[in-house]
């Protein structure tokens, strides 16, 4: 069985989005974004799941767009397995079903 709370670091070039909830910020707001992140110390691990040789991302679009955009080369990843994915892709579906977005 792995070790899905292990944090390890992915080059960025293979984590991919594929969501089709993502809202993006605009232009302004994404460098504001990118400054405020620089300034911190530690980088909260993001959620991922490795298919094939690519690793999907399962949260905080705007977080690594901005990391992205400022220029990491890697970034603190915590794998999750497919199952772990689809399980948390209902329970988002079911909590938000509730508010208008």
């Amino acid at each position: 069985m792995k070790d899905y709370k292990k944090v390890v670091e992915i080059p960025v070039e293979k984590i991919k989005i594929i969501s089709k909830d993502v809202r993006l910020l605009d232009d302004e707001m994404m460098k504001n974004y990118q400054v405020s992140l620089q300034k911190r110390e530690r980088i909260i691990p993001f959620v991922v799941t490795k298919i094939g040789d690519d690793y999907i991302l399962d949260n905080c679009f705007n977080r690594f767009t901005a990391m992205k955009l400022a220029g990491y080369k890697t970034l603190p990843c915590r794998l999750i397995s497919e199952r772990e994915r689809e399980r948390r892709i209902k329970f988002k579906r079911r909590v938000y079903s509730r508010y208008v977005i």
